[in-house]
């Protein structure tokens, strides 16, 4: 290429290929995420519908199902149904949820 010597020349813009590679030994690279497969195998079927939002409304429709004595043991197995329940179910309800609780609580403590 011939440049006059009155005229500039502009550079391109430096781009991704003209980067150096670069390898990293392993201490450098993050452990991969388990697959949505392999990580759904772990959690149980009501967690699994309440985590995506296209199956939130099954899991709800399954709460319909199910009594407040249900619910209350259902709130004191997983801290992540309790959260659902919390979410979903009117402040009433789960307040009378969690009566159930104390009283059965209070219950195994007087025996």
């Amino acid at each position: 290429v011939q440049v006059l010597p009155g005229e500039t020349v502009s550079n391109r813009k430096v781009q991704r290929k003209n980067l150096p590679v670069c390898w990293l030994d392993q201490g450098q690279v993050k452990a991969r995420q388990k697959s949505d497969k392999e990580r759904s195998m772990q959690m149980d079927i009501i967690t699994r519908l309440q985590v995506r939002p296209f199956t939130r409304h099954l899991a709800r429709h399954i709460l319909t199902f199910m009594r407040e004595e249900d619910m209350s043991t259902m709130s004191k197995v997983s801290r992540n149904w309790r959260v659902f329940l919390l979410r979903e179910l009117k402040p009433g309800v789960f307040s009378r949820i969690r009566n159930l609780e104390i009283i059965e609580v209070k219950k195994v403590i007087d025996l």
